[in-house]
């Protein structure tokens, strides 16, 4: 299934909702088995945030060059000396497009603090990418297998294959854990 949230249900706040109702609970209900997000830019900080407030509700998460947030909140994290020491604050009555970042950041943070909520999310992008500079925000948090970095920028042309090796990577994995 494919889902095409543009930028105004993210800062409406509706754009997990969506994903949740339109998608993923239909997925259920028709009886999948397993249910992973697949995001590339966008997509990718949609399935984040998808993760962030229904955690457990899909079984893992392939992101393409995701959109992590602005340079100033990525910034503020590294003079914390990361994610594990850096403090988001009080939480906010709404997730809106005033603080979905830093509420996308929060969740992250949790995943420092139990890595196997990371064991099923894979990341790939581009050496070119104009995204590139947020990655090691995310990067230490993943299995280091589980990012692939290629030659290219921010297109399918990188995704596309990278997608391929990923997928494959996760049904070998898959199909060796199976009895």
């Amino acid at each position: 299934m494919l889902s095409g949230l543009a930028m105004g249900y993210y800062m409406e706040g509706g754009a997990t909702r969506r994903l949740h109702d339109e998608i993923i609970v239909p997925a259920r209900a028709r009886g999948y088995g397993q249910v992973w997000l697949l995001g590339a830019s966008l997509g990718g900080l949609g399935a984040l945030m998808y993760d962030s407030q229904w955690p457990g509700t899909i079984d893992g998460m392939v992101l393409m060059a995701p959109y992590l947030g602005d340079k100033p909140l990525l910034d503020q994290i590294a003079a914390a000396g990361g994610l594990a020491q850096w403090n988001p604050g009080p939480l906010p009555a709404k997730v809106d497009g005033h603080n979905f970042q830093r509420e996308l950041w929060r969740h992250l943070k949790t995943w420092s603090e139990d890595p196997s909520r990371a064991d099923n999310v894979w990341l790939a992008y581009g050496d070119r990418d104009y995204l590139r500079d947020s990655m090691p925000s995310l990067t230490p948090l993943l299995p280091a297998s589980h990012v692939l970095v290629r030659r290219g920028s921010h297109n399918w042309t990188v995704w596309t294959p990278a997608s391929a090796e990923i997928l494959a990577a996760i049904n070998a994995r898959h199909t060796h854990l199976a009895p």
